[in-house]
């Protein structure tokens, strides 16, 4: 948060967003956040490569190695830095006033990080409890069809995503689970290509009707609005295209229909309905 208020030239301070900011006062913090994560990916990792014996290190290895979450912290800290200094040299504000703004930014993402930290919690909870072999064993008890199985693995990937808020994480949890219920080896190509793609589906479809997603949270947080809100608001449209999702994934695995067919009539239906619904 920088304001562009405060006391300037010995006066006294100005009412809050009575005087425009310039520009930069809102893009240098970004791009300082955006180069600075990118050089410092680069150079963490590289420092490690080289640490390991190395003899060159290519980008994208330098990116592998890199400690994600130490470098985005130090580019955060350092964009925050620039977003108060800024209006402190440019005599904007006091620093009474950059205080206070950093606290009442604090203040308004401490529900979405709590809730972060929560889903970030339910997904390793989940990954340690080895979830993916407790459901592909519930699956294969079915006795079902290898057709109907991607529309099976499409609610059990939506339902997981549901529940910890993580798209990757769903199908990490998910994944290992399409082998064994198509059969192994034996698993026709194109079942298996369906099951993959319903699972992806699934992920996105879980991820962004849960209220534990981080799109979710941090959506809610940057518009201001309540998170119970903003997931109500969502759960329409999530439903109705993720029951259109399901009546095609079905509609394919039975031979009704071809996966083109089936995503354009899918499509064209949940549109049809959402509109309807008004």
């Amino acid at each position: 948060r920088t304001g562009s208020w405060g006391a300037g030239a010995g006066g006294p301070a100005a009412a809050p967003g009575s005087t425009p900011g310039p520009a930069v006062n809102a893009l240098l913090p970004f791009a300082v956040v955006l180069v600075g994560t990118g050089v410092g990916m680069y150079l963490d990792g590289r420092a490690r490569a080289l640490a390991a014996g190395a003899a060159r290190v290519s980008v994208a290895e330098a990116f592998q190695r890199a400690d994600s979450l130490s470098v985005m912290l130090r580019a955060a800290a350092a964009g925050l830095g620039v977003a108060g200094g800024l209006p402190l040299l440019q005599g904007r504000m006091t620093l009474a006033r950059v205080s206070e703004e950093f606290a009442e930014g604090v203040k308004e993402v401490v529900e979405a990080l709590m809730v972060l930290a929560l889903a970030w919690v339910f997904g390793d909870a989940v990954a340690r409890l080895r979830m993916a072999g407790v459901l592909s064993g519930a699956v294969r008890g079915l006795g079902m069809s290898p057709g109907a199985a991607p529309a099976v693995l499409f609610v059990a990937t939506a339902a997981v995503g549901l529940v910890t808020g993580s798209g990757l994480g769903s199908m990490a949890v998910v994944f290992p689970m399409v082998a064994p219920v198509l059969g192994g080896g034996a698993a026709d190509p194109g079942v298996a290509l369906h099951a993959c793609a319903a699972v992806m589906n699934g992920a996105v479809l879980g991820n962004v009707a849960s209220p534990m997603s981080d799109t979710a949270v941090l959506a809610s947080a940057t518009v201001g609005v309540p998170l119970p809100a903003h997931v109500a608001n969502m759960m329409r449209p999530t439903t109705v295209a993720g029951a259109a999702a399901l009546l095609a994934h079905m509609a394919v695995g039975a031979g009704w229909a071809t996966p083109f067919g089936a995503m354009v009539a899918a499509a064209a239906g949940a549109a049809s309905v959402d509109t309807l619904l008004g």
